[in-house]
């Protein structure tokens, strides 16, 4: 996990004063090692601050802040070969050790031992072949197993290719001004230089390079590779043959996220969704340490304990109360880059379940996000089975599945990496995925329990029936967050300054962010109006746009 920054200048001016700029606001992204790259120029250093950028100068850079997770070394950007590439990389590559071996056959010379370097040798041995930087982009993607976001640059050809990985766990965004194109993993640097920012889509390519008649830089967001979605006729109704094909795929996702690491962190809520991670990953050996958020006696924080202690699991409960939302809420707003109600609710257990882990020295978390799209978790979908049938539940859960990684998956990103702690998501491994999307919903859904074989391979696997059977309760009721959270939304209101409800007009974007149950007819927050607007006053004192 990293950070990737990215700027050109339309005016002439040199951009790695602002380069530097945009490192240094997103450097909790990357403590291990930064870089800055000005065309083919490259200087790195042990972090941010000691990155000194005297003689480096240019209209168009390329920069990068490292987390270190695989490998020792590897301070970015990298350079291959020396073929004219230079590459900035956010996320881990889990096939990267067969593909160094073919690659090193292939005369090769790695310098590091990071897995991001084998990216940037494929990319060269493509580019040899394809002669253009999209074609090889989109070539190399196709043979990565991992959750990425990427932007290499071809001195060559004086042109970028930004790239996301096909499920959208990890973001990147663009956008551009009179003055400046520019990337980067996170939006406040972009609205620092009045860009909006937009998002480079799940597995998107974008390019950045002089074009048209007036030759001017410019982005051109290319075609998507997308997941595959299975046909009806793949489809598999027999419980045991879908419970053993769903166990083989859960587990090998576990074990690619978790080898080579001796301690992970859950993010834990006590559900059977986080518990059967736990517990697998448990089985595979790892020391598993849990971590929950949520007032004391919520039934998150309660079941937390029951289930950590069942396993033998440790637990690190962060226990919450008004005054220390109210402390720490400007912080999450600024951590997530959204004020949105909702996702503020869901952001603060865990945010602060993943504060403690970053106290307690944890590098890497798992989380059970993607589990109730992959098998119709929420209330909603026993409604549309009934009401219009199989194939409809099937297009609504992949539907959401194809929304998570705007109105989830960047959130809890965000959250971790504002503790410099990398997040996994074994749910949303596209083997996964596709394993999941062939079971009948007849095994999703059963006598009216939802996520029937789901809840049957966690009790199988070891998770205590109480735990596997217990019904969904979104995290921020789950935690007895999204009361507290109006309380002190109200205190602020009385104590700050904030402009009154008859002048406040609700953004146009509102919904932007609101996840599945709005999709699904639901409006859990109508009427919140009066909280939306504190938080959105909040929002602007932290620089949100």
């Amino acid at each position: 996990m990293c950070s990737i920054v990215g700027l050109v200048s339309s005016s002439g001016a040199d951009v790695c004063p602002l380069l530097k700029t945009m490192l240094d606001q997103t450097r909790h992204r990357g403590p291990d090692g930064a870089g800055l790259a000005l065309g083919l120029a490259v200087k790195r250093a042990g972090d941010v601050a000691e990155l000194a950028v005297d003689g480096l100068s240019g209209l168009r850079g390329l920069g990068h802040s490292r987390l270190k997770i695989t490998g020792e070394t590897g301070i970015q950007p990298l350079t291959g070969c020396g073929r004219g590439l230079v590459l900035a990389f956010n996320g881990e590559i889990w096939n990267h050790e067969p593909l160094r071996e073919g690659l090193e056959a292939n005369d090769h010379v790695f310098t590091t031992d990071s897995d991001s370097e084998a990216l940037i040798h494929q990319l060269e041995d493509e580019m040899s072949t394809a002669g253009d930087l999209v074609k090889a982009v989109e070539a190399v993607v196709r043979g990565l197993d991992g959750e990425y976001a990427f932007a290499v640059y071809d001195g060559l050809h004086d042109e970028f290719v930004l790239a996301r990985d096909i499920v959208g766990v990890k973001q990147l965004y663009y956008g551009e001004t009179a003055e400046y194109l520019a990337f980067c993993s996170e939006k406040k640097p972009l609205w620092d230089l009045s860009i909006t920012p937009q998002r480079v889509l799940p597995g998107q390519t974008v390019k950045l390079a002089p074009g048209g008649s007036s030759g001017a830089w410019q982005f051109s967001a290319g075609r998507r590779i997308e997941l595959a979605r299975p046909g009806r006729q793949c489809e598999t109704a027999q419980e045991r043959v879908a419970l053993e094909a769903y166990r083989k795929s859960l587990v090998e996702a576990v074990r690619k996220r978790v080898d080579g690491h001796d301690r992970v962190g859950i993010i834990f809520s006590g559900g059977v969704d986080s518990v059967l991670i736990a517990r697998i990953a448990q089985r595979l050996g790892v020391d598993v340490r849990c971590y929950a958020g949520g007032l004391p006696g919520s039934s998150d924080v309660d079941l937390s304990r029951v289930a950590a202690h069942a396993l033998g699991m440790p637990l690190a409960v962060s226990e919450l109360d008004h005054d220390r939302i109210a402390s720490e809420l400007p912080l999450i707003l600024g951590a997530i880059e959204s004020a949105n109600h909702l996702q503020v609710d869901v952001a603060i257990p865990i945010y602060f379940a993943v504060k403690r882990a970053a106290q307690d020295g944890i590098r890497v978390m798992l989380t059970g996000q993607g589990a109730d799209e992959l098998f119709a978790g929420y209330q909603w979908y026993p409604e549309i089975l009934t009401r219009s049938g199989a194939e409809s539940l099937r297009d609504s859960l992949w539907g959401d599945l194809g929304n998570l990684y705007k109105d989830t998956l960047e959130r809890e990103d965000k959250i971790t990496m504002f503790h410099s702690i990398e997040l996994r998501v074994p749910y949303l491994d596209p083997a996964v995925v596709s394993t999941a999307m062939r079971i009948a919903p007849t095994l999703k859904i059963r006598d009216g329990e939802l996520k029937y074989l789901h809840r049957k391979l966690a009790e199988e696997s070891g998770v205590p029936h109480a735990i596997a059977w217990r019904p969904k309760e979104a995290a921020q009721h789950g935690s007895n967050v999204h009361e507290t959270l109006k309380t002190v939304l109200s205190r602020i209101e009385e104590e700050l300054d904030v402009p009154p409800r008859d002048g406040w007009t609700k953004p146009d974007n509102a919904s932007e962010e609101l996840g599945s149950a709005y999709r699904h007819g639901g409006d859990a927050y109508a009427g919140n109006d009066c909280y939306q607007k504190v938080l959105d006053s909040l929002g602007r004192a932290v620089g949100l746009a």
